[in-house]
């Protein structure tokens, strides 16, 4: 979701919306605010002679439950609407974003969410905890009349604030556990952070560039909804195995692993590997002012680079042009060794085959000097 920052004061997480056949409709919204995650319940059942902030709420929710999101949240057209009914009530969106939403919702009860949550104080060193592990609260959107305020906030039992580290897809034997990588707690992973930018806008996104010791890392959270996941990591960890095994890749632009980050229950959490300055993705690099030159340099390092990659016994798995970054010094470097196939890249029957990453080499070849490709 692409929201204008300056209008922002938190983070979206996720939202629950009620199944048709419910009683009582609702939604809810989950936001994290200065490292803290809070779940605001909207029901009508908690509004009271509120017959316009009722229709506001079925108006959000209806928004919410529309099945072509994209259509509508920036539906700007005044002199066009969407006019629907649920159980009797007709509710209208138009010019209505997601954050629209839920700032209608989160507005009335910031000032006692944020008194649960204060901005982190400069001095603060975050950590990966900051993000990951932390603490969780509920509370119920009240109305009475026309006034919208928060019920009692409740905190709930500690958890991951994320789906993002409840690797239920991850097997019970772990691959991770004689891996030669080293492991870290996510307590002793730094977040590197800048606080001119706004202390909410630290929280907004998941954290990338971290610390440990002096060593800045970039950090790979592992994707929760994936539910190869468990294959994947295993894949992703073998490679970079080899690569750290084989002293003939050593001179490669490739990402390389440096550690590993387990939470307190050994659940992986994601995977450390070496910066890469300026993470340009070769689908956003090339265009029509790019120097043929540079076109012919990138061309030349990724066939010598998966060439190496064959030789060693390695295949990519994964070629496509969003999977190759440019440098600041216009290097292309190769990464993601989780494998799979991206459709228009690599035929599906050709997905983590020496075959495949051929294919895929001689489409993003002719991308870099066509500018013509799949979208990513």
């Amino acid at each position: 979701m692409d929201l204008d920052t300056a209008e922002r004061r938190f983070s979206i997480v996720d939202c629950a919306i009620s199944s048709p056949g419910e009683d009582q409709p609702w939604f809810t919204l989950g936001i994290r605010l200065h490292g803290k995650r809070f779940d605001i319940r909207v029901s009508p059942s908690n509004f009271r002679k509120s017959p316009c902030r009722t229709q506001e709420l079925y108006n959000h929710l209806g928004f919410l439950m529309a099945d072509d999101q994209d259509s509508v949240e920036y539906y700007d057209d005044q002199d066009q609407s969407r006019d629907r009914s649920m159980d009797g009530i007709g509710y209208r969106f138009q010019g209505v974003t997601v954050y629209d939403c839920f700032a209608w919702a989160v507005d009335p009860c910031f000032d006692a969410l944020e008194r649960l949550a204060p901005p982190p104080p400069r001095s603060l060193k975050l950590t990966l905890n900051h993000f990951y592990a932390t603490e969780s609260f509920k509370c119920d959107l009240l109305a009475v009349g026309d006034r919208l305020f928060p019920g009692s906030v409740e905190p709930r039992q500690n958890r991951l604030e994320d789906p993002i580290h409840q690797t239920e897809h991850l097997d019970s034997a772990l691959p991770w556990t004689t891996t030669s990588f080293p492991f870290f707690r996510p307590e002793d992973v730094q977040v590197i952070h800048n606080f001119d930018s706004g202390p909410h806008e630290i929280f907004d996104s998941d954290p990338e560039r971290v610390r440990v010791g002096r060593k800045d890392l970039f950090f790979k959270a592992l994707d929760p909804d994936n539910s190869h996941l468990d294959l994947i990591v295993r894949r992703e960890i073998a490679v970079y195995e080899k690569i750290a095994a084989n002293p003939n890749l050593a001179g490669l632009r490739i990402s390389r692993l440096y550690g590993l980050v387990c939470n307190e229950r050994n659940q992986l959490m994601g995977l450390l590997l070496h910066l890469i300055d300026t993470e340009t993705p070769l689908s956003c690099a090339v265009g029509p002012d790019t120097p043929q030159t540079a076109k012919d340099r990138w061309s030349r390092q990724i066939r010598t680079t998966v060439a190496a990659f064959h030789e060693a016994g390695i295949v990519w798995g994964d070629a496509h042009p969003g999977n190759i970054l440019i440098d600041d010094h216009l290097d292309a470097w190769i990464v993601d060794f989780g494998g799979g196939w991206t459709e228009g890249w690599v035929d599906r029957d050709k997905a983590e085959t020496r075959e495949g990453d051929l294919q895929g080499i001689e489409r993003i070849l002719e991308f870099i000097q066509t500018g013509v490709g799949v979208e990513l």
